[in-house]
């Protein structure tokens, strides 16, 4: 009679292989059912459960990506946190070492993956695994010399939220066509402009100093 088996695994193939001599090879942690069947068509059978265990499982890729924010971009003195997503998930070791690669711009990034913007320009925010494996992620990051100026009015009056880089500056308010309506020394976070008399229309306000500006349009309708 026929004495040769057939070697499989029944259940937990994720974490092994099995050959046609019965070698099982570990992948990863966990457990598996390996079965012998006979070959001479008496369909006998036997089962065994095998517990893999320590099985480092290494890191084949790394996202990394910016939390809770959509924009990939942050100013001057201004930070973002940085996150990972790791594969696969159930990789050993899950930590990282956060690095930044200063192109046009500059910046630092600390144990945390928050990274802070010094220099306007272009940088590179880069997620080492720290599994030996040398998978990396990269994430580029805008860092922009200002943060925007935020601008809100109602019938009477229109103000403008002024970032502390900007601060000395003056803002200045035109229509349209360029007709100068107001200027305002800007010295705190806030200035008003009284728009009591202004018709409905297309406007822009302007902040700047000696050696930044920003510029916002506005539709004022009643």
């Amino acid at each position: 009679s026929d004495k040769n088996i057939t070697w499989s695994l029944i259940s937990g193939s994720g974490h092994a292989s099995i050959n046609e001599t019965g070698i099982l090879t570990a992948r990863s942690n966990g457990k598996v059912v390996v079965r012998a069947t006979a070959n001479d068509g008496s369909g006998t059978f036997g089962d065994v459960e095998i517990v893999i265990s320590n099985q480092v499982v290494a890191v084949s890729s790394i996202k990394v990506k910016i939390k809770s924010k959509s924009a990939n971009a942050t100013t001057v003195d201004g930070t973002l946190q940085l996150e990972t997503e790791i594969l696969p998930a159930d990789a050993t070791i899950q930590t990282v070492e956060w690095s930044v690669i200063n192109k046009s711009g500059q910046a630092t990034i600390n144990e945390e993956g928050i990274i802070t913007g010094t220099a306007a320009g272009e940088v590179i925010a880069v997620a080492s695994a720290t599994d030996g494996s040398g998978v990396i992620g990269e994430l580029s990051i805008s860092i922009e010399l200002v943060e925007s100026i935020k601008i809100s009015y109602n019938r009477y009056e229109l103000k403008v939220m002024v970032p502390n880089q900007l601060i000395p500056a003056k803002a200045s308010l035109h229509n349209l066509y360029g007709t100068h309506i107001g200027t305002i020394v800007v010295d705190s976070n806030e200035c008003i402009f009284d728009i009591t008399g202004l018709l409905p229309g297309l406007y822009v306000v302007s902040v700047y100093n000696s050696e930044v500006q920003d510029a916002a349009k506005i539709v004022i309708s009643y």
